[in-house]
């Protein structure tokens, strides 16, 4: 199943009405102001369950809802006080409505709480929340299978409960929860304190376990990269004396939209997050193709964050000292060492700084990185990435018919093989100036109709004649 998850928007700041099909591959184009970027982060925001409890994101915890407490009473608490040990599907649970209703609830909530915390930290935006209605629904089938695909075993808090081992083998359609100590029936009697905070942990645990199947980890890469990757460190250094003054207040230092201070700690964090194998083709392929060199880190003794720098066959240089270009795909590299697969990555207007051929072995990477199993959301302003996408889709579909004729032109254009992308994981829409969202890909035809781009293309080939025209009217009156 390519589709992951259905997304709904009415009176979303500038979007007045959205359906999002979300794709491995989903490509938002249109003017300036329209609603891109805050769909993105509205959808980064829905999987970034490390800022939930953030108190400059949710100041409280969505509330509950009546039937899945009672569910996880019967289902989870109940069994629990009989044995240390059962078995709790999450086929059942999720059937159960109790995910949809803490999606529904986590919408809701967000609705609130969107451009006031999470796009506009101390700000008065109340207005672009008026009406404002969001719904989400994800993908059953396949939410199905990956159940059945994932494993993992952990241990955990449930409120009052310490040591909760959690387990989940691969082919099983449920988790094995095992406890530290018996639970005494009289201290978790049926509507005291103790039996609702269980119930409700157990609520936010096992739905963000099932919703962690869309969302994994959610990354975004914004279009203020090529600054902050130079300056990183400055802010940090910043806050630092701010804190040692005891002057810090976190609400005042940063103005950032939570997804960017997320960014932000992504950089910080360089040294302590260990690098993957699995995207390891597409980071030697950006090297190669767009950067002709390397990004390395250096730790520097008595500094928790590294030095980054660019090097080259002629040298090497500290990443402040490098090209725009260098600097605007650096934080990309990063991501892609570190990345693993089925998370998602959200990267705005990626062709910043980028020159054009570039900007099309950039749109190479990204499907190859899809490929492998990469959720990716951009939002752009380029005609090259999403030209260069319909010919990758093309190319998909027609390899798949005559094979070796669409192999030899991928060679003479140095297009790889395993950057064809199948248009079934792409979706594309166009944002408009009116506040509608159009879906502008033609599956069946492999074809998106970017009119946005074409348009700006016409009106400059319209004052090309007409120019010409007035230059050849003048020279006629001259003669």
């Amino acid at each position: 199943m390519c589709q992951l998850l259905n997304l709904y928007f009415k009176n979303f700041g500038p979007v007045k009405e959205a359906e999002i099909d979300l794709r491995p591959l989903t490509i938002f184009v249109g003017p300036n102001n329209t609603g891109k970027t805050y769909t993105a982060y509205y959808i980064w925001a829905l999987g970034a369950l490390e800022y939930r409890y953030d108190p400059l994101f949710f100041t409280k915890e969505p509330p509950l809802d009546r039937q899945c407490i009672e569910y996880l009473r019967t289902h989870f608490l109940k069994p629990l006080k009989k044995s240390n040990e059962i078995k709790f599907s999450l086929i059942d649970y999720a059937n159960s409505e109790c995910l949809n209703s803490f999606i529904a609830e986590s919408c809701q909530y967000m609705t609130k709480t969107f451009f006031s915390s999470i796009m506009a930290v101390g700000t008065r935006l109340k207005n672009l929340q008026k009406n404002f209605q969001a719904k989400l629904e994800l993908n059953s089938k396949r939410l199905n299978q990956k159940i059945g695909e994932t494993k993992f075993n952990f241990k955990v808090r449930i409120g009052p409960l310490q040591n909760v081992n959690i387990q989940k083998e691969t082919n099983k359609t449920y988790i094995i929860v095992k406890l530290g100590e018996a639970i005494d029936g009289k201290r978790f009697r049926k509507g005291s304190k103790k039996e609702t905070e269980v119930l409700t942990h157990a609520y936010f645990l096992l739905s963000n376990i099932l919703f962690l199947y869309f969302f994994r980890k959610s990354t975004v890469i914004p279009a203020e990269r090529t600054a902050l990757t130079v300056a990183f460190k400055d802010i940090y250094q910043l806050r630092a004396e701010e804190t040692f003054r005891n002057r810090f207040q976190p609400e005042k230092f940063s103005k950032y939209p939570i997804p960017v201070r997320s960014f932000l700690n992504f950089m910080y964090r360089l040294l302590e997050t260990g690098k993957t194998q699995s995207f390891s083709e597409v980071v030697s392929y950006l090297e190669k193709k767009v950067i002709g060199g390397k990004i390395e880190l250096e730790r520097v003794k008595g500094i928790p964050f590294p030095s980054i720098y660019y090097t080259f066959p002629q040298g090497k240089m500290e990443i402040h000292s490098a090209s725009s270009g260098i600097k605007a795909i650096t934080p990309l590299l990063l991501f892609f060492e570190r990345a693993r697969p089925e998370e998602l990555l959200i990267i705005d207007e990626p062709e910043i700084n980028l020159h054009p051929k570039a900007q099309l072995k950039l749109m190479e990477a990204l499907t190859m990185a899809v490929n492998k199993g990469l959720y990716i959301i951009i939002s752009t302003h380029t005609p090259y990435l999403v030209d260069h996408l319909n010919n990758l889709m093309k190319a998909y579909t027609v390899y798949k018919k005559i094979g070796n004729k669409v192999k030899k032109l991928l060679d003479e254009f140095d297009i790889p093989l395993d950057s064809l992308i199948s248009p079934k994981n792409v979706s594309v829409y166009l944002f408009k100036t009116d506040g509608k969202v159009e879906n502008i890909l033609d599956r069946e035809a492999a074809f998106i109709d970017w009119k946005t781009f074409g348009e700006v293309t016409m009106d400059l080939e319209t004052i090309s004649a007409r120019l010409e025209e007035f230059e050849k009217s003048e020279f006629e009156e001259v003669e």
